[in-house]
């Protein structure tokens, strides 16, 4: 069962606690989760911190259909079957404890071998259905500990906060989650995912507060882009990868790691994205094992 300094994260995600990730309606809560989930499963990294050993992640919607899950990770261009994966309404009932129960028991049985649990629209599962009741949600999340610690699970709880009105403001940001202190006060990591400038629906930078218990808290912005969350420095970076081999002469070699350099902080799954769309237009063309030439007449800049 580990010991109570396990972490799946570095400092931040410890193991068999309770954890939220909240924010308001559309700003990229479950994105941010799909987008991590390909990170956990090899053990790379999750907002910025190096994941300590592969993990096993199973997510369950309690709020969406299984097609429009579905439809979310084929815009991830994510196979259907990457991940194990449920909506709620398809696990059974009646085994004589709570909701909560009976999804940590049926997860446990068909995917044992899972340590991460992230359940989206987890305020769906308070059994009192109120989020400002602070004695119910603090039962309902030492409920959530317990059976953390009986499956050895790791859950976190996808949750919203309300969207702030102008000159409203909170003295300790953990305390945004919609509902009563008991949420921020019974989670250990809270990750607040939300729009740079509430006022301005256009403004497609969102704020990324990471709220740990016992280590640092810290900030990074990423941008949403055409429905995923990128790095505004590794976009740069792409931009700028793009001009150089476009700017480049005909017949000029790039080994992967002289592409890499000139990608910087964009992500190994990026730049291997990158490279197969500059084949597939014609921009490069593979001339060994990790060498591209640079090929007469392709672009990917607009004419």
């Amino acid at each position: 069962m580990g010991n109570y300094n396990d972490f799946l994260v570095e400092d931040i995600l410890p193991a068999r606690e309770v954890n939220l990730l909240a924010g308001p309606s559309g700003s990229g809560k479950t994105t941010l989760m799909i987008q991590a989930f390909p990170e956990f499963l090899r053990g790379g990294k999750f907002l910025g911190k190096k994941i300590l050993a592969p993990v096993q992640v199973f997510y369950l919607s309690c709020d969406r259909s299984e097609a429009s899950f579905k439809r979310s990770l084929d815009a991830h261009e994510l196979s259907h079957d990457s991940f194990p994966w449920g909506v709620d309404e398809k696990i059974p009932r009646g085994s004589g404890g709570t909701r909560l129960f009976e999804i940590f028991h049926w997860v446990h049985e068909i995917c044992p071998d899972v340590r991460l649990l992230v359940i989206d629209g987890f305020l769906t599962l308070l059994p009192e259905g109120n989020p400002n009741n602070n004695v119910a949600v603090a039962e309902f999340l030492r409920l959530a500990r317990k059976l953390c610690q009986k499956f050895d699970l790791t859950l976190l709880g996808i949750v919203h906060t309300p969207k702030m009105r102008e000159g409203e403001d909170y003295a300790n940001p953990r305390q945004r989650i919609s509902g009563g202190v008991s949420w921020a006060a019974f989670s250990d990591l809270v990750i607040l995912v939300e729009p740079e400038d509430s006022r301005d629906p256009e403004n497609p930078n969102r704020v990324i507060s990471v709220l740990p218990r016992q280590s640092a808290e810290y900030q990074f912005t990423l941008r949403n882009v055409e429905g995923k969350l990128v790095d505004i420095e590794a976009e740069t970076n792409l931009a700028n990868l793009e001009t150089s081999v476009e700017n480049s002469p005909e017949g000029t070699i790039f080994t992967t790691s002289d592409l890499a350099t000139l990608a910087g902080a964009a992500s190994r799954a990026t730049l291997f994205r990158w490279i197969a769309q500059a084949t597939a237009l014609g921009l490069l063309v593979k001339s060994g094992r990790g060498r591209y030439s640079r090929a007469p007449g392709g672009s990917l800049l607009p004419a």
